[in-house]
């Protein structure tokens, strides 16, 4: 899609991108006749031949034009320009609750009960009105939910959404949601209705409460399996200092059977009010709040919005041996600014799964008999003094295990980062997978959203532009912005690996970056393998093994892309063949 920086649309000058989503770019304007900023979302040229897609547009700007509540993100104007559809938004100059609560995570802090009590009431506020005037969320997350800088707690991205009363817009045998957040129902490609708004509510209120979501497994499909089959872990085995009253609501509202939630969203809210004050640890002066959440968390209008970005944001770390100082690092996981309707949710993979044979899969699975118990948790365990090098043999040509996900690129709504800033950008490009870094210093990377152990990653990268003074390749392990493991190699013939621990770098049994012959040079297709298998790191570049190390500093986490500068700007990585294997 052409940039449209510097034109004007209507009565709105537009400023900058702020995104893009697998439907529709998202951009900052000024409207001069009201003296304010709005946000506006502009459908893809790709999709306005296409009367379904418009017409779904057009449905989702007049839904959420007509829901007036302080809690739901405002829409002013839908319109076209030409073949240019876009709609108006208000514009929110603060973070995603996801972002908040990385925030929160990265400085081991708890969110205070009565805080997230008062955060899922006013999520609840909004989704209640919703569900009065006919409107179902259906992909109700942090991800979804803003901060302004009061502290407002807003409600966004009814892109999703379905009219109760109106026309079915997702087809049989499709699953449309985020699998974190899904209920049963969903995941058992049912369309969803006002309760499994409730059950993804009680999701949030489980996080928020606990510091932790109810299911993990390494897969999205295994999630929905968990949400669809396994009994729910107790909030008070995860967090033992719940009241009672809270865990009751949770259970409530997390019912695999819809019948058995609540009735309505009022319904759960009642309780929660009703919850007795004194089981909620009062306030204290200086203890967090939604307000003190929205200012310290990211929200540069440079980052991007949930998952939908690779903008970078600023880590001390310690320099390799081919580095100036430091480096800037940046990723899909920053979380945005503004509010961003369909876009991508950061951190949380969106999902769309089509398929009867994959419906039948998720319902058919065995339901476990396990008792009530909390999944393992992922708390990284503390590494060796040092990392051990192991010699590496030459070309290692084990067969992998079971593909866990791949991607080809061939379709630009896959779910991964699609960014434009003036220090580069991420999309799908030619059947590819792009990040470019346009400025030096710099590292961008992009995440699909997923959590692993031990895997086997394979993908083909090819240096397209720019200096060969660079570095790209694959993270795993990926805990959040600052915490991480960085497989990279250089089109001059160098690599690394790297560990990032509070956003300070240590590259494991090298001295920086070291040289070596199995790298292709210049612009050339380079074909690069990862094995994370419990703490033993291996990278192999062209079927040859170039290193492998042991450090046990984290066991699983997401996986991701990265592509960056040393002293000069330009490079141009496009990435193929994505594929995650069991080892």
């Amino acid at each position: 899609m052409t940039d449209l920086v510097g034109v004007t649309l209507g009565r709105y000058q537009i400023l900058a991108r702020l995104g893009r989503g697998g439907m529709a770019d998202v951009y900052k304007a000024f409207q001069p006749s009201l003296d304010r900023y709005v946000a506006i979302k502009v459908l893809h040229a790709s999709m306005v031949d296409d009367a379904e897609f418009v017409g779904r547009f057009q449905r989702e700007a007049k839904n959420v034009a007509r829901l007036r509540h302080p809690n739901i993100i405002q829409v002013f104007d839908y319109d076209h320009q030409g073949d240019i559809y876009y709609m108006v938004m208000e514009y929110l100059d603060g973070p995603t609750l996801r972002a908040a609560l990385e925030e929160v995570h990265r400085r081991r802090e708890e969110m205070p009960l009565g805080v997230a009590l008062r955060v899922v009431a006013d999520i609840g506020s909004a989704l209640a009105y919703a569900h009065e005037n006919g409107v179902v969320h259906r992909d109700v997350k942090p991800a979804n939910v803003m901060l302004d800088r009061s502290g407002r707690v807003i409600l966004t991205d009814f892109g999703v959404a379905k009219i109760l009363t109106g026309t079915k817009v997702t087809v049989t045998g499709t699953v449309l949601g985020t699998p974190a957040y899904m209920s049963p129902e969903q995941g058992r490609g049912e369309p969803g209705d006002a309760r499994s708004d409730i059950y993804s509510l009680g999701v949030v209120l489980f996080e928020l409460a606990t510091g932790r979501l109810p299911y993990d497994a390494d897969t999205p499909l295994a999630v929905l399996l968990k949400h669809v089959h396994d009994p729910l872990p107790l909030p008070r085995d995860v967090n033992p200092s719940l009241p009672e009253a809270v865990e009751r609501v949770i259970l409530r509202a997390l019912a695999k059977d819809p019948a058995d939630r609540y009735p309505t969203v009022q319904a759960m809210l009642d309780d929660i009010a009703a919850i007795p004050p004194a089981t909620v640890p009062a306030s204290r002066p200086g203890e967090l709040t939604t307000r003190m959440m929205a200012e310290r968390a990211p929200h540069s209008p440079a980052s991007a919005p949930a998952a939908a970005g690779a903008a970078a944001r600023p880590a001390t770390a310690t320099s390799t041996a081919r580095r100036a100082s430091s480096i800037w690092l940046g990723g899909g996981a920053v979380l945005t600014a503004v509010i961003c309707l369909g876009l991508a949710a950061a951190g949380a993979f969106v999902l769309f799964l089509t398929g009867d044979d994959l419906i039948r899969l998720v319902s058919a699975a065995p339901t476990a008999t396990r008792t009530f118990e909390p999944p393992p948790t992922h708390a990284p365990t503390r590494p060796p003094a040092a990392p051990t090098p192991i010699p590496t043999g030459g070309a290692e040509d084990n067969e992998p295990g079971q593909v866990l996900f791949h991607d080809d690129f061939s379709d630009p709504a896959s779910g991964w980062d699609r960014v434009n800033t003036d220090e580069g950008a991420t999309d799908y490009a030619d059947g590819k997978y792009r990040i470019f870094v346009d400025r030096p210093q710099y590292d961008y990377w992009a995440n699909p959203g997923m959590s692993f152990g031990d895997v086997r990653i394979e993908v083909d990268a090819t240096k397209v532009g720019g200096p060969d003074d660079n570095d790209f390749g694959l993270l795993c392990r990926y805990q959040d912005t600052r915490n991480f493991y960085a497989f990279l190699v250089g089109s001059d013939g160098y690599f690394a690996i790297l560990k990032y621990v509070d956003g300070d770098s240590e590259s494991l049994g090298t001295d920086g970056m070291a040289p070596t012959d199995a790298v292709f040079l210049g612009a050339a297709t380079n074909h690069l393998r990862v094995d994370c298998i419990g703490q033993t790191l291996s990278l192999y570049v062209n079927g040859e093994l170039v290193h492998r190390v042991v450090d046990g500093e984290y066991t699983s986490g997401d996986v991701g892309l990265i592509a960056g500068t040393f002293d000069e700007p330009g490079v141009d990585i496009h990435f193929d063949d994505f594929v995650i294997y069991e080892p």
